[in-house]
């Protein structure tokens, strides 16, 4: 019997620990661009190799790389969900081959994505638009090019509004002409489209509407431990 609990024990430790790698894995590759961790390790490794350490065995070295590399990530993460501009300037700096150019949108798509395992569900838009190059028109869609998180509990009412408020805010922009588009100058058919270059929006982040949500557990948390606090005083 205590061998096949060792078993099962063993089982749900290596299920658990691959889950684990699996979610890491949307977190890094699916969820978020790649080469945010990619700049995470490659300062992780420098700090690690720079900063001296009283840590001895590889397993208490990789414990604390590891934890240099999660204060670096996660920060990084942030700041970049956050700003539209640096997301612009990051993709811009990694695609030299990439040429500005003039454009003309032709429609817009608002749609709502529901909190499928997530906190908040956000609206999005998708753009149509259209550029020439060489007297040859390209037609392209960029999808989700801009979100509008919601970290509260949603009615038909507010996500309705929210799709409103992000549709008028799509138009303003694109009708100030603040959107960038990139294309490919080896493949003219690539291209990207910026609709704001803003250096701050959390509403677009789903960082900011996952610090709002655990915001309010705190506040609604230590509201309880007061009067709980109050109730035991006056007993």
């Amino acid at each position: 019997m205590k061998g096949i609990k060792y078993i099962i024990d063993k089982i749900f430790h290596y299920l658990g620990f691959v889950l684990m790698m699996v979610m890491v894995a949307c977190l890094l590759f699916w969820i978020n661009n790649y080469r945010y961790f990619i700049y995470a390790l490659i300062v992780a490794v420098v700090a690690f190799l720079l900063r001296k350490t009283s840590k001895t065995g590889w397993k208490a070295k990789s414990e604390y790389f590891l934890m240099i590399l999660a204060f670096v990530y996660f920060p990084l993460l942030t700041i970049m969900s956050v700003s539209p501009f640096l997301q612009f300037k990051e993709f811009q700096w990694t695609h030299l081959g990439w040429q500005q150019t003039k454009g003309q949108v032709l429609s817009y798509k608002c749609e709502w994505e529901p909190p499928f395992r997530r906190l908040s569900g956000y609206a999005y838009i998708d753009v149509s638009y259209q550029y020439q190059i060489n007297h040859k028109v390209y037609t392209n869609t960029e999808e989700k090019v801009e979100k509008m998180y919601y970290p509260i509990w949603e009615s038909k009412e507010r996500i309705q509004l929210l799709k409103t408020d992000l549709l008028e805010q799509a138009k303003q922009q694109t009708e100030s002409q603040k959107f960038i588009l990139l294309f490919n100058r080896n493949n003219p058919k690539e291209s990207r489209f910026f609709i704001s270059h803003s250096l701050f929006y959390p509403q677009g982040s789903g960082i900011y509407a996952f610090s709002i949500f655990i915001g309010i557990l705190i506040l609604l948390l230590i509201i309880n431990v007061y009067f709980s606090f109050k109730n035991k005083n006056t007993i």
